[in-house]
This record gives C-alpha cells, structure tokens and sequence, in this order.
C-alpha cells in the first residue's frame, strides 16, 4: 500500500516550525533584565544578563537577579530571606543582546523597600578618603606627643592630709618672683582667689594669706615693749648659755628681755634678769629664756620668737587680716597675691591653714578632652 508524499510533507513542515517557535521562546526568556526602585537610592538598571540555572542552584529569575545585583554593587544582601512579597517595583523586560556587564555601576547601593524590609538590613553611609584617614591619623600622634610633653609638676590633691607633699611641690615649684606674674581670674565664694600662672590654676584662701603675712611683718619688725621688773631675777645658766646669751642679746632685747651681768660672779650666776616682755593678756618669764635659749644654739644670731610671743602675733595678725566673706575688688586681690612674694614662708598660715593649693594644669585638661 503506497503513501501520498505530499500529505507527509506539509505535517513535517508544520512540525519543524513549531519546534522552531519554541526554542525562540526558552531563547528569549533567558534574556532578562531587573530594574529595582527605591525611595533611598537611584534606580539601579542592570543591562543584559542571562538567567541560567545551569549550575544546579534552584532559584527563581527575580532571585537570580537580586544575586547579580549585590555582586555588582559590593553591598552585602541575604538573598534567601528575601521573598518576592518584599520587593517592591521589581520586574522582568526583554533587552538586547549586545550586553557589557563591565558597565554596571559598581558605586551604586542595593535599596530595598524601608517600608518592610527589616531592621538588620538598614546601613549608614560614611564618606572618606585616604588623605583624611592619614590626616587623622597624624593629629592623634601630635596630639599624644603634645601630652607627653607637658610637665606635670603637681600631684598633691586639696586634702588634709596631703598637707606636706602640698607645700613640698608648691616650694620647689614656685619661687618668689612668680606671684607678681600670676593672673588674677577672680574671687570665689568669698574666700578664695582664682589665680593663673602659665597653663596652672591655684586656689589662694584670702584670710589665711593676709594673716601669714601680717604675721611675718610682725615677726620680723616688732620690739615687743618691755616692763622693768622691781628686784633683778637671779639666772642659773650653764656655762654655755651664759655664752649664748650674752653674743645674742639683741635677739632677746627684740623680744623684750633684758639683763643684767655680774663678770665678777660665779659661773651659773653671771645674769640677772631686769625687764620681761609685757603684753595684757601675755606673761613672760624665765621658761621664755630657756626657750630662746635653745632655740638660738641651732640658729645663732637669728630672730628667734618664742612659742608665746609667736602666739600674741599670731592672734594680732589675725584680728587684722582680711576676713572671710569680705569683698575683695582687683586692687585688693593683687596685693594680697604680691605679699605672698615678699614672705620667707608663704605656704600655711601660723594656725597650719593651708594658704594656697594647685587647682589644674589646662594644657593637659585640654589634651585629655580631645
């Protein structure tokens, strides 16, 4: 039985072009573009690229896509927790065929829907550049080398018990010349004077440096007046003393004593005494004699007080010193700062009240704020 061969050939043909028609429709859909849109960043548009699973990977074209974007742009996304319920304004459209991925704009950020898209995923933008970083970079190491630099020459703080290591680095550090050249900033709560030398703020309580000065100036100018005594108090001295009193009786005439010497008398019995200091509510006597007396064997030809007689200046000096809670103008602040200049020791009044203390060096505050 023979077959028409021209029946056969137009089934063939039929055959041949539907094949044809579908392996230019699987052609055409893996040729693929993404364009995705978002509110923080431009659009981003990927030219051309084929959508392949070739390699075994089981994902979807927009998943394929959102892939190939992150690698493009260096921003780290988690392709798998991203649903496409998530992405807004994502879609599919034919391109060409003449594609070069090498045109992909690298600097470009993935943007994902703010509305939805999870906290995790938000990232901050910080803009920089090599110079910066090396400029900031060598700030950091003048700025360390700038504190290494600055002298810290106070360590004691404002407390009684540092008293001593106080005024052991206050006299090593401060000589007599730098009060004139310290700064008045002011007075504080009116006690205190705020002053400044160089890059250092000390704090100078106003009643107790008026009252050490007050009482040096006593100390070194004052010849106490003295009282005649009726009948001459007969002294038992030793030998020594004898000595010591008679080459330092300025000393004692200073300090209102007075007396009188028996050449010709035995040892131990060579002085009398005439006059004694006199003072209202002071005595003196023959136990302020012993005191001047040993007190000049260490010291001879020294303006050696005894301890009464530094107490009466003590409490004169006091009574006329500026007082706490007085209102002291420029004027009086800069001289009560130039008198701590003129006194041998300007550190502690004669009650043991802390004169002046070191506040803070500003250089280094400053170094360790930045």
């Amino acid at each position: 039985m023979c077959t028409d061969t021209n029946d056969t050939i137009p089934i063939i043909d039929k055959e041949e072009k539907n094949y044809e028609q579908k392996q230019e429709s699987i052609k055409n859909d893996k040729k693929k573009s993404t364009y995705i849109n978002n509110a923080n960043s431009k659009n981003i548009e990927l030219p051309e690229h084929f959508v392949d699973n070739s390699n075994g990977e089981n994902m979807d074209n927009n998943t394929y896509c959102l892939k190939i974007v992150a690698d493009k742009s260096g921003s780290e996304v988690d392709i798998d927790s991203i649903h496409k319920s998530e992405v807004k304004n994502v879609f599919v459209k034919d391109i060409k065929t003449d594609c070069d991925l090498s045109k992909i704009n690298t600097n470009a950020s993935i943007e994902i829907d703010t509305s939805i898209a999870p906290i995790e995923r938000k990232f901050a933008l910080v803009e920089t550049n090599l110079e910066q970083i090396k400029q900031r970079l060598s700030n950091l190491r003048f700025r360390r080398s700038e504190k290494q630099k600055i002298k810290t020459r106070f360590y004691a703080t404002i407390d009684p018990n540092k008293n001593q290591q106080a005024e052991v680095e206050l006299s090593r550090e401060i000589s007599k010349d730098m009060f004139s050249r310290m700064s008045i900033i002011g007075q504080f709560n009116l006690g205190f004077i705020i002053t400044k030398l160089d890059a250092d703020l000390f704090i100078v309580d106003q009643h107790a440096t008026d009252e050490k000065y007050n009482f040096e100036t006593l100390q070194n100018t004052t010849k106490i007046t003295s009282q005649k005594l009726v009948v001459p108090q007969q002294l038992e001295l030793t030998a020594v003393n004898e000595i010591v009193l008679m080459e330092n009786i300025n000393v004692f005439q200073m300090n209102g004593f007075d007396f009188q010497f028996q050449q010709d008398a035995e040892p131990t019995k060579k002085v009398k005494l005439t006059m004694i200091p006199m003072s209202n509510n002071w005595s003196f006597g023959k136990e302020d004699v012993d005191e001047l007396l040993f007190m000049l064997q260490d010291a001879p030809n020294t303006l050696c007080r005894p301890s009464r007689v530094r107490s009466m200046f003590a409490s004169r000096a006091c009574r006329k010193s500026v007082m706490i809670g007085k209102v002291l103008n420029f004027g009086d602040m800069r001289k009560l700062i130039d008198h701590m200049g003129d006194i041998e020791q300007p550190w502690n009044c004669p009650h043991g009240r802390p004169t002046m203390r070191h506040l803070v060096n500003l250089t280094l505050l400053n170094v360790n704020a930045e």
